[in-house]
């Protein structure tokens, strides 16, 4: 052996002793990066950013405190992973909903997988790889940016490293592959025992040895509940069990039966959950069809891109879509079906341009360049100084990680779970669609192999041998071939998109002037994406500048003239306005585009009411019953559309049908209380008018006709 690799293998030698006798580096590796991920959460504990969550953030935090209020049972089957919200509706319940609170209980979560980190590698490498991967793992800014977030991919990270911790339990070298030769003696540790032997030679009970096997299936249950796609790698440690660990032949089945079981056990409360909400086998989500069509379609970039024509915020489920499109009520596994269909008949037949997508995909789930699906983590770190520290970034990660994975192969037994791991998570998120988020469970392990690839292999090339360069030649090939700047998002969009955020965050407080600034910002860096003006619109809108709000959507429409749902809502602020005429020609301009818009079906209605158009009023809302058979308010409408026009029987048949189909709904009984005046039913017109005061005590015009009606019928009784 070269003797400068000699001497480097000797100091490792020495650092692997001294980690293995001193446990209190395990809790100084954790302060470490607790101390770290705390200031940041006290840099940002003041921003808008985190004091205002949108979107997904926002979706998490509202259905923690809803849980938390009590509402444990949710009102349909789980769309998103369900483990999040219920565990921060316990944090909300005990700390209350301080944003310091949920920061601290975060990265005290990643700190524990910095840790966890280091105890692994330290089983499958050796101390030093291992601390050395923790420490890559700390110094890692997008792990703590998010972990400061209220989103769930530090719980899912944590419980994975958790799983696998439970499932190396043994140090490497005693799971039935002996430790490959050591030029040192000092890194043996002794004579090899057999795998799952105690200090005294005596091999567990079998017992034990299941309940080991059922708490990884447990926790990998609970990962799944988090986020779904983790199941992938069930039957990677099935393979491991009954092919790969040769130790313990007679116990494979039941320590396979024991995990399966396990993993089965975590995910059964939300299976029965899902069916006894929405009597649909839902495992754990109803997500994964919607999310496999977004990023496996004609469209499709290989990032988030949502589907054409839906509004994500106001239909998060696409239920409406769907429902309207097939003109049926489905049931959540079946809206899931639908989009997967969608996807296959996409894959059928263009199966080169799938192919191609999976290779852009692939290749951007490796690219150094943090995608982001809302919030950038490469924007937000200039406001924080913490990040300067925080130096290391997943382009280092992913191109040392890779050069020890490919030489680390030929350990294979060794690394199998490890390296699988890796393989079979970033599959799982190929398979759909990337972002830099999702990417995070596998950092941890990849970290570990960066830190096999600079402690056990680049010392190689010491030793001057034509293979000893190969390393460093794949490291630097890899470099180039995942540099940020290949898929990079065009810098001006991101800060777009940053300023479109920010005016989000400020319209939700009510600053409408701020957010207004904010996405004036986003429109100037962006003058020919008609998103900053859809935005803007809608804030105009809101703030009762309606010329304004029109000339954003005509400018959005000049830019994207295909567009249904900006042609609506120009209708909708045109109808604001007074002006119907030119309302109708934008709602019949948007059902053009899209002939299962509802909600523009219903406000052309509103829209020819208003001119006193009661035919073509009633036309409008009988297609929008067509459609949707359960859209109560269409039922009020035409049955006041009816009414108005001089039918006011039939009407009164319509505002019925509303009551049978929703009895809780107020203005039904209202309006058909209204009916029953016209046609001098005194009576009928009382008992609808206290259902709806029942329903709704605040009514002060039901109340108001109640008491004429009252006058009238004791008038009535006084003359008879």
């Amino acid at each position: 052996m070269h003797r400068s690799n000699f001497r480097i293998n000797t100091a490792l030698d020495v650092v692997d002793a001294a980690l293995r006798r001193d446990k209190r580096w395990i809790v100084a590796l954790f302060a470490f990066a607790f101390v770290l991920k705390l200031v940041f959460i006290l840099q940002s504990l003041g921003s808008l950013q985190m004091r205002v969550p949108i979107l997904d953030a926002r979706f998490y935090d509202e259905t923690a405190r809803d849980i938390a209020a009590g509402h444990i049972i949710r009102g349909e089957a789980f769309f998103m992973g369900p483990l999040y919200p219920y565990f921060m509706a316990i944090v909300y319940g005990v700390f209350g909903s301080s944003l310091l609170a949920k920061g601290l209980v975060q990265i005290a979560g990643g700190s524990l997988t910095v840790v966890l980190t280091f105890l692994i590698g330290s089983r499958v490498f050796r101390p030093s790889v291992g601390m050395l991967g923790a420490l890559m793992l700390a110094l890692y800014g997008t792990a703590t940016f998010y972990e400061g977030q209220m989103l769930m991919m530090w719980l899912g990270t944590l419980l994975n490293m958790l799983m696998l911790f439970v499932l190396l339990r043994e140090p490497a070298g005693k799971r039935g592959e002996p430790a490959p030769p050591r030029e040192s003696g000092k890194r043996g540790g002794g004579p090899a025992r057999l795998r799952g032997s105690c200090k005294d030679g005596i091999t567990p009970a079998p017992r034990r040895d299941a309940l080991r096997f059922a708490l990884a299936g447990a926790l990998l249950g609970l990962s799944a509940l988090a986020r779904v796609n983790i199941l992938i790698f069930l039957p990677v440690i099935l393979v491991w069990i009954l092919f790969v660990d040769i130790d313990g032949k007679g116990r494979r089945f039941i320590r396979a039966a024991a995990l399966v079981a396990g993993a089965f056990a975590a995910i059964l409360p939300a299976t029965v959950h899902n069916y006894a909400v929405s009597r649909d086998f839902v495992l754990i989500t109803s997500n994964g069809g919607v999310n496999f069509y977004v990023g496996n379609n004609a469209e499709a970039t290989g990032t988030y891109d949502p589907p054409m024509g839906i509004n994500m915020q106001a239909d998060p489920t696409t239920r409406r879509y769907v429902e309207r499109a097939l003109g049926r009520e489905l049931k959540p596994s079946a809206i899931s079906r639908y989009w997967m269909d969608r996807s296959l008949a996409f894959i059928r037949e263009h199966p080169g341009r799938e192919a191609a997508l999976l290779v852009r995909k692939a290749s951007i789930f490796i690219n150094g360049f943090e995608w982001p699906q809302i919030e950038s983590y490469d924007l937000s770190k200039g406001r924080y100084g913490i990040f300067r520290i925080l130096f290391v970034n997943f382009h280092m990660i992913v191109s040392l990680g890779l050069v020890g994975m490919i030489f680390g192969f030929r350990l294979w037994r060794r690394h199998f779970l490890l390296h699988w791991f890796v393989t079979a998570y970033s599959l799982s998120i190929i398979f759909f669609f990337v972002t830099d988020r999702y990417r995070i469970q596998i950092v941890p392990v990849l970290s570990l192999f960066a830190a096999y690839a600079l402690l056990e292999i680049f010392p190689r090339v010491s030793a001057r041998s034509p293979r000893a360069w190969f390393a460093p030649a794949l490291f630097v090939l890899l470099l180039f071939m995942t540099r940020p700047g290949l898929f990079a998002i065009d810098g001006r969009h991101l800060v777009s998109r940053e300023h479109i955020h920010e005016a989000w965050r400020w319209s939700a407080i009510g600053e409408s002037g701020r957010a207004l600034e904010e996405m004036s910002r986003a429109v100037q860096i962006r003058p020919g994406d008609p998103e900053p003006y859809i935005h803007r619109a809608a804030i105009n809108r809101d703030s009762g500048r309606l010329p304004q709000a029109v000339d954003d959507y005509n400018s959005a429409i000049a830019i994207d003239p295909g567009n249904p749902s900006v042609r609506y809502n120009l209708a909708q602020v045109l109808q604001d306005a007074g002006d119907y005429t030119a309302a109708v020609r934008e709602y019949r301009k948007a059902i053009d585009l899209d002939p299962h818009m509802i909600e523009a079906y219903n406000n052309l209605g509103v829209a020819y009411r208003m001119m006193k158009d009661y035919e073509n009023a009633v036309r409008s809302f009988t297609k929008v019953i067509e459609i949707d058979p359960r859209h109560i308010k269409a039922y009020n409408n035409l049955g006041a559309a009816l009414a108005e026009g001089g039918d006011t029987d039939a009407a009164i048949q319509y505002f019925r049908e509303a009551i049978r189909r929703d009895p809780a709904y107020p203005h039904s009984y209202k309006n058909l209380a209204m009916a029953y005046i016209e046609q001098n039913r005194l009576a009928d017109a009382a008992a609808s008018l206290e259902k709806c005061l029942e329903l709704a005590p605040g009514d002060a015009a039901a109340s108001a006709i109640l008491g004429e009606v009252r006058n009238a019928i004791e008038a009535r009784r006084r003359s008879d």
